[in-house]
């Protein structure tokens, strides 16, 4: 049996893989909100989100995530602990994301390292290669927070270096750069969607979303999200449906690197990671936490 193991812990230091057979090829693991992609060469070596990573073989007793190997679907592995349920909407933008807690001004700032980029911010959130957790500090310890799972580093703080261990491992980033102020962005004022649309002729039926955020030049904002799902025989004689809705105002504001709302609805204050991009056809997008919103109106690329 071929199996992947790819925690949080395997992020911050290195991947670990156990397998008793070869597992060089591109791995995709969904973590709820976006896939994460992993390419694995024969030699030990690859890339994680297009950051380069070594990896080794080893025994193993207990693996947990769910898997899947691009080169071989079937092997595809879950264990039974994980956890993918969302319901309601919880934060602003329609997330499931925890609430921010406080973190440590002594973390805060732009780290980097051989894994990757850290951005530690004082509110207790985090990015990590562009996906948001929730952390926290206690004593010399960090406690970070996952949809999967909580898992913590023991950290210190010398010359500019940043180290986190845990068990054999450790690792150390280099702070490049203090955070900058959060403010609303003029040039991403305005709506952006991701919209779907599938027909299924065969079976008369499909379905279609629309998740759109408004971002006001004002600092504020308007997000709503519907769906729906059809489906009847070809003579007709039978039919069903569903249809959901959801909606959130508030306020929002970015550091470039990430965006906050705060819900008017829930009260709630969240934090997640933010690219701008251009899609395929040029469209300016914006990218939240891995959700790709594409602008709704005619504007030029980034």
């Amino acid at each position: 049996m071929r199996c992947l193991i790819l925690t949080l812990t395997g992020l911050f230091f290195a991947v670990n893989i156990v397998s008793s057979q070869s597992v060089a090829g591109t791995w995709v693991f969904n973590n709820g909100n976006f896939p994460l992609t992993m390419l694995l060469l024969d030699n030990g070596t690859g890339e994680f989100q297009g950051v380069q990573i070594k990896y080794r073989n080893q025994n193993y007793s207990q693996a947990g995530n769910a898997y899947s190997n691009y080169n071989n679907p079937q092997s595809a592995y879950s264990s039974g602990n994980t956890n993918n349920n969302q319901s309601g909407n919880n934060g602003g933008f329609g997330a499931n994301s925890p609430a921010m807690s406080g973190g440590s001004s002594g973390l805060s700032g732009i780290w980097d390292g051989q894994q990757g980029k850290l951005v530690f911010y004082p509110d207790g959130s985090l990015l990590y290669n562009g996906a948001s957790y929730i952390y926290s500090v206690s004593g010399s310890y960090i406690n970070i927070s996952t949809p999967e799972g909580n898992t913590s580093f023991n950290y210190s703080l010398a010359n500019n270096q940043l180290t986190l261990s845990q068990n054999a491992n450790s690792s150390t980033y280099t702070k490049t750069s203090a955070l900058r102020p959060d403010g609303v962005d003029q040039q991403m004022a305005g709506k952006w969607c991701i919209m779907s649309n599938n027909y299924n002729a065969y079976s008369g039926g499909g379905s279609s979303s629309a998740e759109c955020i408004t971002l006001n030049a004002d600092g504020s904002y308007i997000y709503n999200s519907e769906s729906s799902r059809s489906a009847y025989t070809v003579d007709q004689s039978a039919y069903g449906g569903t249809a959901n809705q959801n909606s959130d105002r508030g306020t929002w504001r970015t550091d470039g690197l990430s965006i906050v709302s705060v819900s008017q609805v829930t009260g709630k204050t969240n934090r997640y990671s933010l690219l701008k991009q251009n899609v395929k056809n040029g469209d300016a997008a914006i990218v939240i936490d891995g959700k790709v919103f594409v602008t709704a109106y005619n504007r030029p690329g980034w």
